[in-house]
Protein backbone atom coordinates (compact mmCIF):
# COMPACT_ATOMS: atom_id res chain seq x y z
CA UNK A 1 0.00 0.00 0.00
CA UNK A 2 1.13 3.51 -0.66
CA UNK A 3 0.80 6.59 1.57
CA UNK A 4 -2.53 7.63 0.01
CA UNK A 5 -4.28 4.72 1.75
CA UNK A 6 -3.67 6.17 5.21
CA UNK A 7 -4.82 9.33 6.93
CA UNK A 8 -1.47 11.10 6.72
CA UNK A 9 -2.62 14.59 5.77
CA UNK A 10 -0.93 16.01 8.84
CA UNK A 11 2.50 14.90 7.54
CA UNK A 12 4.55 17.45 5.58
CA UNK A 13 8.04 16.65 4.30
CA UNK A 14 10.49 19.22 2.99
CA UNK A 15 13.27 18.22 0.60
CA UNK A 16 16.16 20.61 -0.06
CA UNK A 17 17.09 19.58 -3.59
CA UNK A 18 20.25 21.56 -4.31
CA UNK A 19 21.83 18.73 -6.30
CA UNK A 20 25.02 18.62 -4.24
CA UNK A 21 26.62 16.30 -1.71
CA UNK A 22 29.81 16.80 0.26
CA UNK A 23 32.13 15.83 -2.59
CA UNK A 24 30.22 16.25 -5.86
CA UNK A 25 26.75 16.34 -7.41
CA UNK A 26 24.05 13.99 -6.14
CA UNK A 27 23.67 12.55 -9.62
CA UNK A 28 27.32 11.54 -9.90
CA UNK A 29 27.56 10.19 -6.38
CA UNK A 30 24.19 8.57 -5.74
CA UNK A 31 22.07 8.96 -8.88
CA UNK A 32 18.95 10.13 -7.06
CA UNK A 33 17.07 10.90 -10.26
CA UNK A 34 13.63 12.49 -10.12
CA UNK A 35 12.96 12.74 -6.38
CA UNK A 36 9.51 14.28 -6.88
CA UNK A 37 8.40 11.36 -9.06
CA UNK A 38 9.61 8.87 -6.47
CA UNK A 39 7.34 10.49 -3.87
CA UNK A 40 4.43 10.54 -6.32
CA UNK A 41 4.82 6.79 -6.89
CA UNK A 42 4.45 6.24 -3.15
CA UNK A 43 1.24 8.28 -3.05
CA UNK A 44 2.49 11.60 -1.70
CA UNK A 45 1.00 14.93 -2.79
CA UNK A 46 4.11 16.53 -4.32
CA UNK A 47 4.59 20.28 -4.58
CA UNK A 48 7.68 21.47 -6.45
CA UNK A 49 8.97 25.00 -5.91
CA UNK A 50 11.90 27.39 -5.91
CA UNK A 51 13.25 26.88 -2.41
CA UNK A 52 15.21 30.13 -2.59
CA UNK A 53 11.99 32.11 -3.01
CA UNK A 54 10.42 32.67 0.41
CA UNK A 55 7.14 33.81 -1.18
CA UNK A 56 6.80 30.42 -2.90
CA UNK A 57 7.53 28.63 0.37
CA UNK A 58 4.93 30.70 2.22
CA UNK A 59 2.38 30.08 -0.55
CA UNK A 60 3.05 26.32 -0.39
CA UNK A 61 2.39 26.29 3.37
CA UNK A 62 -0.69 28.48 2.99
CA UNK A 63 -2.09 26.00 0.44
CA UNK A 64 -1.55 22.81 2.43
CA UNK A 65 -4.61 20.57 2.52
CA UNK A 66 -6.49 20.05 5.78
CA UNK A 67 -4.74 17.85 8.34
CA UNK A 68 -7.48 15.23 8.04
CA UNK A 69 -6.83 14.62 4.33
CA UNK A 70 -5.52 11.22 3.26
CA UNK A 71 -2.22 12.06 1.54
CA UNK A 72 0.97 13.36 3.10
CA UNK A 73 2.53 16.35 1.33
CA UNK A 74 6.14 16.79 0.33
CA UNK A 75 7.59 20.13 -0.73
CA UNK A 76 10.48 19.54 -3.10
CA UNK A 77 12.43 22.78 -2.86
CA UNK A 78 14.91 23.28 -5.68
CA UNK A 79 17.62 25.47 -4.20
CA UNK A 80 21.00 26.94 -5.02
CA UNK A 81 23.51 26.03 -2.35
CA UNK A 82 25.04 29.19 -0.92
CA UNK A 83 22.55 31.44 -2.75
CA UNK A 84 23.54 35.09 -2.56
CA UNK A 85 27.22 34.53 -1.78
CA UNK A 86 28.98 34.14 -5.15
CA UNK A 87 32.00 32.18 -3.92
CA UNK A 88 29.67 29.71 -2.18
CA UNK A 89 26.96 29.29 -4.83
CA UNK A 90 26.75 25.75 -6.21
CA UNK A 91 29.99 24.72 -4.51
CA UNK A 92 29.85 21.24 -2.97
CA UNK A 93 32.78 22.05 -0.68
CA UNK A 94 30.53 24.27 1.45
CA UNK A 95 28.70 21.22 2.79
CA UNK A 96 31.71 20.73 5.03
CA UNK A 97 33.78 23.87 4.37
CA UNK A 98 34.95 26.10 7.16
CA UNK A 99 34.33 29.79 6.73
CA UNK A 100 36.96 32.35 7.76
CA UNK A 101 36.06 35.45 9.74
CA UNK A 102 36.69 37.62 6.67
CA UNK A 103 34.42 35.43 4.52
CA UNK A 104 31.73 35.58 7.20
CA UNK A 105 31.84 39.39 7.27
CA UNK A 106 31.75 39.56 3.46
CA UNK A 107 28.86 37.07 3.16
CA UNK A 108 26.84 38.72 5.94
CA UNK A 109 27.30 42.18 4.43
CA UNK A 110 26.27 40.94 0.97
CA UNK A 111 23.19 39.11 2.27
CA UNK A 112 22.08 42.04 4.43
CA UNK A 113 22.29 44.38 1.42
CA UNK A 114 20.29 41.94 -0.71
CA UNK A 115 17.69 41.62 2.05
CA UNK A 116 17.35 45.41 2.28
CA UNK A 117 16.83 45.72 -1.48
CA UNK A 118 14.41 42.82 -1.72
CA UNK A 119 12.34 42.93 1.46
CA UNK A 120 12.51 46.38 3.05
CA UNK A 121 10.13 49.02 1.76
Amino acid sequence: MNAAHYNLGNVVGIIDRNGLEGDDTTERLSGLGDVAEKYRVFGWDVRELDGNDISQIKKAFDQLPPADSKKPVVLVCYTVKGKGVPYMENQAKWHTGKITHEQLVEATTRLEKEFEVRWKT
